[in-house]
């Protein structure tokens, strides 16, 4: 017997057959109704990845009859079509792509609903009164918000929606809808809390590279919104320290047997203001020792001699130290509880330390030394108090040395570590944000609208195989040209120096070639020890470069940016910390989705505590599917069981949630064929030689072949291949990928195009060139290729590439009738190895010939290029000297302008105001005389009188060009006499 159940209609339903009876079940519609309202709700939704991993463990906790994705989109599909709504494409006049739901069918819908048609409102309103009804006020809530008003001006200010804007009850909010109340123009705003965290992560160094690499081997240590970093390092130090003492018990997965670990902190990776902050040194644009690693100055030499203080800055100085910087931190302390705030200030300027956690006791001291000061003063023969400055200075190191915890950064203390030697210069906010952006911002700001638009033009034009970064999207590089990340930076870092010609000036193209080449050579993966003195030596040699370059540019450049004066110290870095791709910030940087998600779920009541929880409870999962041990009670290891730590292995959407990724390669020699099967053809007896006796085989064109680094070569590609005997090294173009159809015995065949590399380089780029010989096609086996190599056209030797041609553009993966100028390369054959690109940056450099990428110095003699620097620098500094001077000669005359104006609207009010008195008391002059009193007609003169005195006063103390403040500041100053005189 069959039943049709009504109550889960439209959802479709399945039918099981027991025995010979044919028995419906409704659990297959309960469970797709469930799941597209899980689908389809408004506040809560879910990306495709989400929604398959949701139904991946329903269907793997029992539940039958779970949909998959696909059928789920299926049924929404059908759905929609049932109902009448429609998304329709569109084309606008102007030849944009868009798609629009039929406006008519979703209003009868409405009109259709029970629910709603009683009480249908055609008109938006909002009570000016009050409001009854909620739906008032809804309609006004539900309609998209790019459908209302956007911006409102006050005066000259204009307000967007869903930009931050300041109430002025001191809030943040975000208006994301205009509206009238009570008559007047309102915001609709949602309220905007920032809470700034400090987070504490770390991985264990004692893994791979490739696998840090990885979100998955992230781990949290803690965060919170109210304690620095510097407060959250001290239990962690404590832990690290505990384990010296004791070392921590564990099962080692791999020995099958207990051990015990002890815990070295390696590093201290961060961006600089926070590893300057681990190194208790000063922070700040302006601050006089700028670096955290040496003891520079920008503080100006006493004999007025700037060549050696201006070369100081293009060489490491004397290094830091951690015994020089407790000490200091000790002297503070010292002045501290003597009372002495202009010495703490003082010590802090000249050696550049500022301990965070020192500043904060320092601050406490002061603030107890004037409470006991003012208390001895109210008491003076109190003699438990301090009344002279030794029993203060005694009171208050004895009331610190009672205070618990540490009173100075735990790096200070013995944690196992030099802070000012192991926090590595990182790559992501020295290189990338630092030097690549300052670059940047220098070209953006001086071109025009049209050069702008041209920079763009080119850069879209740029082959990015070889550069294994994503499709350049050159547009919204020139349209945020002021708001780009690391991933631009990246790109533009790479390539921009081949679209900058007539666009800069010579100066400023050496430097974006400078950093180009110090760039590719600063990332390799691995540095090889017999070799590395040489590659210390070309490292020294592009550092010097990028600062002589940028010194051409702007003089004062190094003197403002510490970033640039870090570069020095990543030498130094090599062989303490291996290749600076090791510390980079980035995993970290990406772990922070991680984090920012758990505290958006959290009740905030205590986010520290619940973020703690969720990480812990993340880490647990993942040990367990990984196979993990851990101790039972009685101290015995114990797993999951197979099926559990099978779950990694045999589901990538697990892995992929998890932010685990296998190391699986790409197997060399493998390739990819085209799945039409329009491309298959057959060899004729006449081409190619080397393929005599295959005519019988159909053959298929590839897409791709896998080099012998891992490299998926596509055609057109450059590529590094050997030829038969494998003994020379030569560089081509992939034309062709042929792979044999339905045959597994023979391997693929790819066509080239060999190229010859001249023997000079390029007189500008200084880059190697590439010349086609006249010879014919090649024929290669996959395994000959060795990897892939980044060529761009030498646009400017050409010079005939322009943006004459057109590209039609793409909207919503259709193309649109829009179309933008796209450059035409004239001459084909003029092409440049591309040596600033990262990507196989080592391996290119061990097949050219060393003369051929070696680094050049930019200036021969850096000594004299310095002393010409320091030149232009002074006379720099003394027009900005100069400026400054008469700025504030300018500023000191408009406020004395602005006393004498004051000291004389006061004198003409007391004035006036006299005389109002002296008419009133005259009618009164026989009464006051009979009663034998004078004051009302004497106050007056009395008055005047002291008020002129007071004006005389303030205009002589502005003649003399000097600020009151600025007087009372002044160390000479001398105090007034006892006696004083009463001013208006």
């Amino acid at each position: 017997m069959q039943l049709f159940n009504k109550d889960w209609g439209p959802f479709p339903h399945k039918t099981v057959r027991r025995h010979e009876n044919c028995i419906h079940t409704a659990n297959f519609s309960l469970q797709m109704c469930f799941i597209v309202a899980l689908d389809d709700m408004p506040r809560q939704r879910f990306s495709d990845s989400q929604m398959q991993f949701i139904l991946w463990v329903m269907s793997e906790i029992g539940g039958r009859n779970v949909p998959s994705l696909r059928a789920l989109r299926k049924f929404q599909e059908k759905l929609a079509l049932q109902f009448g709504t429609r998304t329709i494409e569109q084309r606008s006049e102007l030849g944009n792509v868009f798609y629009t739901n039929d406006i008519r069918a979703t209003l009868a819908m409405d009109a259709a609903n029970p629910q709603m048609a009683n009480h249908f409102v055609v008109y938006p309103v909002l009570c000016p009164a009050r409001i009854t009804n909620s739906w008032e006020t809804r309609h006004w809530l539900e309609l998209p918000l790019d459908f209302l008003t956007p911006m409102v001006r006050n005066g000259a200010q204009l307000y967007y929606v869903n930009e931050l804007a300041l109430l002025d009850l001191g809030d943040f909010v975000l208006p994301y809808m205009w509206c009238t109340w009570k008559g007047t123009l309102s915001a609709m705003c949602r309220r905007c809390k920032f809470c700034p965290h400090w987070n504490v992560c770390y991985t264990n160094a004692c893994l791979p590279g490739a696998l840090l690499n990885q979100e998955y081997f992230v781990r949290f240590f803690s965060t919170s919104q109210h304690a620095g970093a510097a407060e959250q390092l001290a239990p962690l130090k404590e832990q690290i320290l505990s384990t010296h003492e004791e070392p921590y018990p564990c099962y080692h997965a791999g020995l099958q047997r207990s051990c015990k670990f002890r815990i070295v902190m390696q590093s201290l990776p961060a961006d600089n203001p926070q590893q300057s902050e681990h190194c208790s040194h000063t922070t700040g644009a302006r601050a006089n020792m700028y670096c955290r690693r040496c003891l520079n100055t920008r503080a100006l030499p006493e004999d007025d001699d700037l060549t050696d203080w201006y070369s100081s800055h293009f060489k490491p100085g004397i290094p830091r130290t951690l015994d020089e910087t407790r000490a200091s931190v000790q002297r503070q302390i010292d002045f501290a509880c003597q009372n002495l705030p202009q010495e703490v200030k003082a010590e802090q300027k000249s050696s550049g330390v500022n301990d965070p956690i020192v500043s904060e006791w320092i601050n406490r001291i002061l603030d107890k030394a004037k409470e006991i000061t003012k208390a001895a003063k109210l008491d003076p023969q109190n003699p438990d108090l301090p009344h002279t400055p030794d029993e203060l200075t005694e009171h208050l190191t004895k009331w610190l040395a009672e205070q618990p915890g540490d009173h100075v950064s735990p790096l200070l203390a013995s944690s196992g570590m030099d802070p000012h030697k192991h926090t590595p210069i990182e790559i992501l906010h020295t290189v990338l944000l630092g030097l690549s952006k300052y670059i940047w911002h220098t070209l953006y700001t001086s071109w025009k609208p049209e050069q702008e638009q041209l920079f763009a033009t080119r850069l879209q034009a740029t082959d990015i195989s070889g550069l294994t970064i994503p499709p350049i999207r050159a547009q919204y590089v020139a349209q945020y040209r002021g708001a780009l990340i690391g991933k631009h930076f990246k790109t533009l870092t790479q390539t921009m120096v081949f679209h900058l010609h007539d666009l800069c000036s010579p100066e400023l193209f050496t430097l974006v070639k400078a950093c180009g080449e110090f760039s590719a050579v600063r990332l390799p993966l691995v540095y090889q020890l017999p070799s590395s003195r040489q590659q210390k030596t070309d490292l020294h040699t592009l550092i010097n470069n990028v600062l002589d370059a940028y010194g051409d540019v702007d003089p004062l450049r190094i003197l403002d940016k510490v970033k640039l004066h870090l570069l020095l110290h990543v030498p130094d870095d090599l062989v303490e910390f291996g290749p600076p791709v090791r510390s980079i910030m980035e995993i970290f940087e990406s772990f922070n989705a991680v984090f920012r998600l758990c505290s958006v779920l959290s009740n905030h009541l205590a986010p520290s505590r619940d973020i703690a929880l969720t990480i812990a409870d993340m880490d647990r999962l993942k040990h367990i599917v990984s196979g993990g041990y851990w101790l039972d009670r009685d101290g015995n290891p114990m797993r999951a069981s197979e099926n559990v730590m099978c779950l990694l292995e045999d589901y990538p959407i697990l892995q992929r949630h998890l932010g685990w990724g296998a190391l699986q390669k790409a197997v060399p020699g493998a390739s990819a064929t085209r799945s039409q099967l329009s491309h298959l053809f057959s060899w004729s007896p006449q081409k190619h030689q080397m393929l005599q006796g295959t005519e019988t085989l159909s053959w298929i064109k590839g897409k791709h072949v896998v080099a012998c680094s891992g490299d998926v070569c596509k055609i057109g590609a450059f590529i590094f291949f050997s030829d038969i005997s494998k003994t020379t090294l030569r560089i081509g173009r992939i034309m062709e990928i042929y792979c044999p159809h339905k045959s597994k015995s023979l391997s693929p065949f790819v066509l080239v195009t060999a190229y010859t590399v001249a023997n000079e380089r390029h007189p500008e780029f200084g880059m190697p060139i590439l010349m086609q010989p006249q010879v014919g096609l090649q024929l290669l086996l996959p395994e000959h290729i060795h990897f892939i190599v980044n060529v761009q056209h030498d646009c400017r030797r050409s010079s005939g590439c322009a943006p004459t041609g057109t590209w039609q553009v793409r909207q919503e993966r259709i193309a649109s009738t829009r179309t933008v100028p796209v450059i035409v390369h004239k001459d084909t054959e003029c092409y440049l190895i591309n040596t600033h690109a990262f990507h196989n940056a080592a391996r290119l450099r061990s097949a050219l010939p060393c003369h051929l990428t070696a680094p050049t110095p930019v200036k021969e003699d850096r000594q004299d290029w310095h002393r010409k620097l320091a030149g232009r620098a002074g006379n720099t500094l003394k027009r900005k000297k100069a400026q400054t001077q008469a700025k504030r000669k300018v500023t000191a005359g408009n406020k004395k302008a602005n006393r004498e104006a004051a000291a004389r609207e006061r004198a003409e009010e007391v004035i006036e105001e006299d005389e109002a008195v002296s008419s009133v008391s005259s009618g009164h002059e026989t009464e006051s005389a009979g009663r034998g009193s004078g004051v009302g007609p004497r106050r007056a003169p009395a008055r005047r009188g002291r008020a002129i005195r007071q004006a005389e006063d303030e205009l002589s103390l502005s003649e003399d060009g000097q600020d009151a403040d600025a007087v009372q500041s002044d160390k000479d100053y001398a105090p007034p006499p006892t006696k004083k005189r009463r001013r208006g």
